[in-house]
């Protein structure tokens, strides 16, 4: 399945972007703090379906999480969930198509809630129970549960060679432009007290379109399970190449505030 970014919060969006608006504020010891984006209220409701496939997504630990699939039982084929380790279940429900179309497909929705913080993942399969759980139609979809009262600091190429201020118990979401159509990719490293809790690459529109040569963009959470100060670098280049001194990098140092 082609994942496209598209996450569907509930009516509080327009609030919460309102309040991410600015880039960068002065923490007072001259440190630049990119503005947090504060992780919505407990009546917060991440919607994702089968374009969010592979990706990680960040939700409060409050959060109601809704999944939805294309489920057609007229041809044999049921999902199957082979894995869902810190998330509940709290619905399982198929709705019928709105068409009186002989075989059209309906939506497979799971409704459910963390229950534990940090990266989870839920995995299901579509197959036909008496040929076996094997399939290659497969869904995969992690999300990165953020603790509430935590906030989750966007990071981005604007931030480059700065110093970011981290409040004890926020996580960094690094995102960065990547096209590896070229060839080229991002291999980062973290030092200090960092540590990367999830990796991901997420394809823009155009690519899962299938626009030739458009790319997507590369993404990191980063949490500090020691505290204290950190680094992030990373370098932009061909793995089968030798380093080059013209190779685009990108560098962040991370300071506890």
């Amino acid at each position: 399945m082609k994942p496209i970014y598209a996450i569907l919060l509930a009516c509080i969006l327009g609030a919460v972007i309102g309040a991410a608006g600015c880039t960068t504020a002065d923490n007072g010891d001259g440190a630049e703090m990119p503005s947090p984006i504060p992780v919505p209220d407990p009546d917060e409701v991440v919607l994702v379906d089968d374009t969010n496939e592979g990706q990680v997504i960040p939700v409060n630990e409050t959060a109601s999480i809704i999944i939805k699939l294309p489920d057609n039982p007229s041809t044999g084929y049921v999902w199957k969930v082979t894995g869902s380790d810190g998330l509940a279940i709290t619905q399982d429900t198929y709705t019928p198509p709105e068409t009186e179309t002989v075989g059209a497909a309906g939506v497979h929705g799971w409704t459910m809630e963390p229950r534990t913080t940090g990266l989870v993942t839920f995995g299901a399969v579509y197959y036909r129970p008496w040929e076996g759980e094997p399939s290659d139609d497969t869904y995969t979809i992690s999300f990165y549960v953020v603790p509430a009262g935590s906030d989750l600091i966007t990071v981005t190429a604007d931030d480059n060679g700065g110093e970011v201020a981290v409040p004890a118990g926020d996580i960094v979401l690094i995102k960065l432009e990547e096209n590896p159509t070229t060839g080229y990719q991002w291999n980062a490293t973290v030092g200090g007290g960092a540590a990367i809790a999830a990796d991901t690459y997420i394809m823009s529109l155009e690519a899962s379109q299938g626009m030739v040569g458009a790319g997507g963009t590369h993404e990191w959470f980063v949490t500090f399970p020691d505290g204290g100060d950190g680094t992030f670098d990373a370098v932009y280049a061909r793995p089968w190449e030798e380093p080059a001194e013209d190779d685009e990098t990108f560098s962040v140092s991370f300071t506890a505030a």
